[in-house]
């Protein structure tokens, strides 16, 4: 991510600035969440989201990463893998563990000391087909901690095992 006000340069997956500015200092990370517009809409009746002042100058709503969350393999990427899942499966991540999506979508529900993640269908990936309307339905997570939505990260198993090599991943 770049800052180009202060010129930083922030590390995605940890938040942790990389050069400029901020060089060495990291991000507040707020709990929220990626969900379709649809569920959106039901849980913020009235609701409203971030529209750039020229809307068109951008192509939303198209994937230039055509099919890259089926690939076998991530691009530009020479660490190690994690043994046992796809590298480009997604992991839902809290804390240092992580569960694979696919048991996710099996179980819909997995309590884990206090935390409660939950699975709906109902959202697209963002990388698999050049419309984002017309990608595959990977649905959408919930992350709650009695019963108020708490930090986490949906992400490839390759960038969890990369950033916390020593994470658990459960698949089953």
């Amino acid at each position: 991510m770049y800052d180009r006000q202060t010129e930083s340069w922030w590390q995605q997956y940890t938040g942790t600035g990389i050069i400029g500015t901020h060089a060495g200092r990291s991000l507040t990370v707020l709990a929220s969440r990626l969900e379709s517009w649809q569920q959106f809409s039901l849980r913020h009746p009235g609701g409203s989201t971030m529209i750039p002042a020229e809307p068109f100058q951008r192509p939303y709503g198209i994937n230039p990463y055509q099919g890259y969350d089926t690939s076998s393999f991530p691009f530009l990427y020479d660490g190690e893998v994690p043994e046992g899942i796809r590298p480009l499966d997604y992991v839902v991540v809290t804390g240092g563990k992580a569960w694979s999506l696919k048991l996710m979508q099996e179980k819909r529900i997995i309590r884990d000391q206090g935390t409660t993640i939950e699975w709906q269908p109902g959202q697209r990936s963002a990388l698999d087909t050049r419309m984002l309307a017309d990608g595959r339905d990977i649905g959408m997570v919930t992350v709650t901690r009695d019963g108020a939505d708490i930090p986490y990260e949906v992400t490839f198993a390759f960038v969890f095992h990369a950033f916390t090599p020593d994470g658990e991943i459960i698949k089953q």
